[in-house]
């Protein structure tokens, strides 16, 4: 709750201190590329048939992704960001646990010509966790979808701050059995993104 209400104050302070004299660079034919560090606070329901109830608990998370989109006309962009996380932990023992998150996200953005913009997105990949040497693993399918509002803050010309508040929904699938794992809740995230007038540019 924290981390939503630090956002949305900076959301705030970053549209009040709008720079109008830059050229918003939201016009057909126009790149981005950048990425994204993101804090999820997520609330958890497992149902498995070897439950004999749900059960509840909940998650806090960071991470990054990385993001390309292309400006299918003015002010409507659509693209796609890739979430890839690699975790290892070694223990005195030799064992090593590990876990391999692999997530694409399709998305769109649309943009008012101030910098606000609203995002939606859907994504899908696979979670798998284990032990190194060993065949204790399992792998989940997954699938996301997100929609938020941002704001494009221009600290120069290509260049733009980010801040973005979403609701998350997720779904974790779990190969081995009927297993389901349903995240919900709020993300924030701060993204540096570059815009480039690549096909528009006058020779």
């Amino acid at each position: 709750m924290k981390s939503l209400n630090l956002s949305l104050v900076l959301l705030l302070l970053f549209t009040i201190n709008t720079e109008g004299q830059i050229e918003k660079p939201f016009t057909s034919g126009n790149l981005i590329v950048g990425g994204s560090v993101r804090a999820n606070g997520m609330k958890i329901e497992v149902t498995s048939p070897s439950l004999t109830g749900d059960l509840h608990y909940s998650e806090n998370k960071f991470n990054c992704d990385l993001l390309f989109g292309f400006f299918v006309s003015n002010y409507i962009a659509t693209g796609v960001k890739a979430d890839i996380s690699l975790f290892r932990t070694k223990y005195e023992s030799g064992s090593t646990t590990y876990s391999n998150d692999l997530l694409f996200e399709p998305f769109m953005r649309f943009y008012i010509p101030i910098g606000l913009f609203g995002e939606v997105s859907y994504g899908f990949g696979n979670y798998k966790i284990g032990v190194s040497n060993t065949a204790d693993s399992n792998e989940r399918k997954r699938n996301v979808w997100c929609i938020g509002l941002g704001y494009s803050l221009l600290i120069s010309k290509h260049i733009a701050i980010e801040p973005l508040i979403a609701y998350e929904g997720r779904r974790h699938f779990q190969i081995e059995d009927e297993t389901t794992y349903r995240y919900n809740g709020v993300n924030a995230q701060v993204g540096v993104h570059v815009y480039l007038d690549i096909l528009n540019k006058k020779p």
